[in-house]
Order: C-alpha cells, then sequence, then structure tokens
C-alpha cells in the first residue's frame, strides 16, 4: 500500500514542477514579445518625430548603424568605455577585466637618434641648399661674349672682288666695297667665321638680300649677305661650325656668291686681314 501512494505522490510532484517550469517559460515567451514590440514602436515613432531632442537620438542611432562590426574593434571600444567607467565611479566596486580583453597599450612612434642608421641602410646624403633665385638665374643666364675671336673662312672659294675702291659691277659708276666677294654655286653651305650670337637678320634687302650679323666679341662682327636660305634665328648662339645659311644670288648682284664683311668697333675693315683666300 505504501508503494504505489509513493510513486504516485512522486508523479505528482513530478507533474506539479514541469506545469510550473512551462508557466514560467510562457511568461518569459510574452515578455520579451511585449519588450520587442515596445523597442520596435519606440523606434518606428522615433523615427517618424522630429524635434531638439529626437533628432540626436536619431542621428546616435545613424552612427551605431553604420560604425564597423569588426569584432576586435567592437572589444576594444566596449573594454574602454569600461574602463572609464571603474574611473568615474570607483565605488561600485567593478571588477577588473581579464588581461586578454582589456585595451592594447597605444603603439608610440620611437624617434631614433640623429646619426645612428642600420648598417644596411644606405647613409643619408644630404643635397648643399641652392638659393632659389641662383637657379632661376643660371637658367636664364645670357651669354657672354668672349673679349678675342679667331676667324675662319666662311665658306672655301675664290675671292672675285676684294675690299675696298671699284667700278660697280652693276651701275659701271665708282663704290666703295665694303667687304669681299667669295664666288661658288647656289646652295653651298656658309658657316660661321667664329662662334657667337645671331644679332641681327634681314630678309629681302634691296642691296644685301638675305643677310645675316653675327657677334663674336664686344668689338667684332661679321656679316654674310646675298644668301638664298638662312638657317639660324636672331639671337641664335653658334659656333665655328654651324650651318648658318646657303649662297645665293638675292639683292643687287651679277651672280650667285657670298658677300662677307667684318665690323671693329662697328667700322668696315678689311677681312682679308683676318682670314685667307687664294684671288681670281
Amino acid at each position: 500500500m505504501n508503494r504505489p501512494t509513493a510513486r504516485y505522490g512522486r508523479k505528482n510532484r513530478h507533474t506539479g514542477y514541469t506545469k510550473q517550469n512551462r508557466m514560467s517559460f510562457e511568461k518569459k515567451v510574452a515578455l520579451q514579445t511585449g519588450t520587442a514590440t515596445a523597442v520596435f514602436l519606440i523606434c518606428f515613432a522615433i523615427s517618424r518625430a522630429d524635434g531638439p531632442y529626437i533628432t540626436p537620438v536619431k542621428n546616435y542611432i545613424a552612427k551605431t548603424l553604420t560604425q564597423s562590426t569588426n569584432v576586435t574593434e567592437a572589444g576594444v571600444y566596449l573594454s574602454s568605455a569600461y574602463q572609464k567607467l571603474r574611473e568615474k565611479f570607483p565605488d561600485m566596486g567593478l571588477p577588473n577585466l581579464p588581461e586578454s580583453v582589456q585595451s592594447p597599450p597605444e603603439e608610440t612612434e620611437t624617434a631614433l637618434p640623429v646619426g645612428n642608421v642600420e648598417e644596411t641602410q644606405e647613409p643619408l646624403v644630404q643635397s648643399p641648399s641652392i638659393p632659389l633665385g641662383m637657379v632661376a638665374q643660371a637658367a636664364e643666364s645670357p651669354y657672354i661674349l668672349p673679349q678675342t675671336a679667331t676667324l675662319i673662312p666662311p665658306v672655301h672659294g675664290v675671292i672675285k672682288s676684294p675690299f675696298g675702291g671699284r667700278e660697280h659691277p652693276v651701275t659701271g659708276g665708282s663704290s666703295n666695297h665694303t667687304g669681299i666677294d667669295i664666288a661658288g654655286t647656289r646652295g653651298t653651305t656658309i658657316i660661321s667665321a667664329a662662334p657667337g650670337r645671331v644679332c641681327e637678320i634681314r630678309e629681302g634687302d634691296a642691296v644685301y638680300g638675305n643677310c645675316i650679323t653675327i657677334e663674336h666679341t664686344p668689338a667684332l662682327k661679321t656679316f654674310y649677305a646675298h644668301l638664298d636660305s638662312i638657317m639660324v634665328r636672331e639671337g641664335e648662339i653658334v659656333d665655328d661650325n654651324t650651318k648658318i645659311g646657303e649662297m645665293g644670288d638675292t639683292g643687287l648682284t651679277t651672280g650667285v656668291h657670298l658677300h662677307f664683311g667684318v665690323l671693329e668697333q662697328d667700322n668696315l675693315v678689311d677681312p682679308e686681314s683676318y682670314i685667307s683666300l687664294p684671288h681670281d
């Protein structure tokens, strides 16, 4: 008689315990559902509302939703916030976080002492400081004429008409020839008689046709006339091997030749005092 009663009693106790747990689970589900619904309604109301106190809350929610979901970053952020909370409220008795979840110390750059360079690296080479104005000045520095110059014949040929007084071959009257006439063929290369700078170019002159003046020293210039074509520009720097033009018969002339003149202090002198060519 005692054994069935005991089994019944245990069965009733077991049945009552299960029923109590079932009721507690249902209450928890209802409470969680109601809380979730309330939170949803609050969020919905906040999103639809507008006011001076609602806007900061909406901005905070939007910022939170757009933040990185990196687990490491989140852990560092939460541990840092927890440490600040412990420092602000020390009387709360909050426990210390384990070392594995504490925020890592901030990395600081260590300044290397000046002069200590690793052996595997190349030594630092410090370029000399150059004033900015000197660079521009060097790039735009003018050509400096030498004080002396040696002339060479601008073309190889024979002198058909020397410097000085003569009968003009075209007009037939007496004239003073200001240079020497060197015979040749059309298109023959004419070079500069010495290094210098092209100081003047004239094209289609009535007497000298296409002509060039080159300055070699502050006191010496050379003149090339009756050219068929000109190969240089005014202001150009030339040497004694630069092709400056081609022989022709432009201007007042009876045939193809080069009229070559030399000027000392802008006064015309005999070119044969500087160069030597055979006469016809």
